[in-house]
């Protein structure tokens, strides 16, 4: 309906009477009526175009308002609830808490990378079987990730040759081969400061049909493998002893030398030649 036109319709002509507002619509004489409202304060609001109604909910009721558009929130006094779930400022704490153990475990993480030949400065446990040792993967298959018992994580392909880990440290493996023919104490490696020598493959050749028997001591004359009591013998055709005796690669080493900074010596029981061969990494 289109807003009103009002017209003015005199009461009583004959008397001076007072005039009665109204409007025309299809035909039919609308009478008109203001509307107004007391704020209270005993004066009388005339509702006009420029001027709204005021609508409020009567004392004890609440209505169900939805949002649609935008709301302007400003100049907000009083309490005013949030739904259920609702970015408080209790919720946002929880979120920035959460926030920051995710950041925490990260950085973990990235500080339990062990480096090239390093040893992690956090653990951390990674999805995967705890082994004591590292565990090899043949290269191009799928394996278990194995961890040792400090957490740290190690993968290497099962031709590995360059070095081996004593706990978390990477050692160079290192060779050493020579021919020893003195009777008695032969040197074969000199004291390293602060080090063992952990021997992983090595082997003992005769050169002669003459038996000679063999054990390893270190510079104080400790036995290694083998003693002066029990000595292994070779001789090249057999017939006191095989020509040779070898073990191969032990990954977790077949002995060391039980002191740090000592030699490592092969003890001969005459003056017949023998080829000496092994790998080995120098431990503490």
């Amino acid at each position: 309906m289109p807003q009103p036109t009002l017209h003015s319709m005199t009461l009583n002509t004959g008397s001076g009477g007072l005039g009665l507002a109204y409007d025309l619509v299809d035909d039919k004489v609308w009478q008109s009526i203001l509307v107004g409202y007391s704020t209270g304060d005993n004066a009388a609001n005339v509702v006009m175009a420029d001027t709204g109604l005021p609508v409020v909910a009567q004392t004890g009721a609440t209505w169900a308002v939805t949002q649609s558009g935008t709301w302007n929130i400003n100049n907000l006094s009083g309490t005013v609830s949030l739904p259920t779930g609702a970015s408080t400022s209790a919720n946002q704490t929880t979120g920035n808490t959460a926030l920051a153990a995710i950041k925490t475990a990260v950085e973990l993480i990235d500080d339990a990378v062990l480096a090239d030949g390093g040893t992690p400065s956090k653990s951390v446990l990674a999805g995967g079987r705890y082994d004591a040792s590292p565990r090899a993967i043949a290269n191009g298959k799928q394996g278990a990730l194995a961890l040792t018992p400090e957490a740290a994580a190690f993968a290497a392909a099962a031709d590995q040759t360059d070095f081996a880990y004593d706990g978390n440290t990477k050692c160079t493996i290192k060779r050493w081969s020579s021919v020893e023919a003195a009777s008695g104490t032969n040197t074969l490696m000199v004291a390293v400061a602060s080090k063992k020598f952990r021997i992983l493959s090595w082997s003992v050749l005769a050169t002669s049909a003459t038996p000679v028997s063999f054990y390893f001591e270190d510079a104080d004359g400790t036995a290694v493998w083998g003693s002066a009591a029990g000595k292994a013998t070779v001789d090249l055709d057999g017939g006191g002893g095989p020509a040779g005796v070898v073990f191969d690669e032990n990954k977790g080493g077949w002995f060391e030398t039980p002191t740090v900074n000592k030699d490592f010596e092969i003890n001969l029981s005459g003056a017949v030649a023998v080829i000496v061969t092994f790998t080995y990494i120098e431990v503490t």
